[in-house]
């Protein structure tokens, strides 16, 4: 095996990995990569911590099978230990938000498809109103009712 520098002495981005030979089909980040795996796991042969086998991530470049990503693809237990990694940065709360705002849509298109008038109405979509234009007082007397029902209670 050739000599090999140090992942923190690695030239970046120069487009060529020191005493790597690159054979046919061999990108330059796969190339990398398999370099800086290879790396890792001599350092990690030679240690004597509990992370010496190389942890239970699942690589391209693992040295126990079990772990191996192509492996994980074929085993019975492939769901039981896969990342859920999300593609954007959200924010959480805000899309559990968006998600119950998306249930109470729904609901709310059921009431106005319901032709029983079974269904409750969805409370947040409501429009508010006044106290006053909701409960409207039966001795109301403003000038907004009829004159002559005002002249005739006095």
């Amino acid at each position: 095996m050739p000599p090999t520098c140090p992942p923190s002495l690695m030239p970046g981005y120069q487009g060529h990995v020191p005493n790597v030979a690159f054979s046919f089909g061999d990108t330059y980040g796969n190339a990398t990569h398999k370099y800086f795996q290879d790396c890792r796991n001599s350092a990690t042969d030679t240690s004597y911590s509990s992370y010496r086998r190389g942890g239970q991530f699942p690589t391209l470049f693992s040295r126990n099978p079990n772990l191996a990503l192509g492996y994980c693809s074929h085993a019975w237990d492939r769901w039981l230990h896969t990342p859920t990694y999300t593609r954007y940065n959200l924010d959480c709360n805000r899309s559990a938000e968006l998600k119950q705002f998306y249930q109470l849509v729904q609901m709310h298109r059921e009431h106005y498809r319901d032709k029983t008038s079974t269904v409750n109405r969805v409370p947040y979509f409501v429009l508010p109103v006044k106290e006053k234009d909701r409960y409207p007082l039966p001795t109301d007397l403003s000038s907004t009712q009829n004159p002559e029902m005002v002249q005739n209670l006095n």
